[in-house]
């Protein structure tokens, strides 16, 4: 992301809130023109979270996630 200052993990899910599609470690954008990431499969969610959170938290496909309100 553009003006990001810390690398980050992303996390796509799908419409059943589980993980499709992971990326860590994403560096921080240095150019005008930063990378595009899409994922892999249909997603509707997305997570992006300080890069080491989904080794530390053992996140992997087909993990899901609850809204809380």
């Amino acid at each position: 992301m553009k003006d990001m200052r810390f690398s980050l993990d992303i996390i796509w899910f799908d419409s059943n809130r589980s993980a499709v599609y992971v990326e860590e470690n994403l560096p921080p954008c240095s150019q005008e023109q930063c990378p595009v990431y899409t994922p892999a499969a249909g997603a509707l969610y997305v997570l992006e979270v300080n890069a080491g959170f989904v080794q530390a938290h053992g996140i992997s496909l087909a993990d899901t996630f609850d809204i809380i309100t």
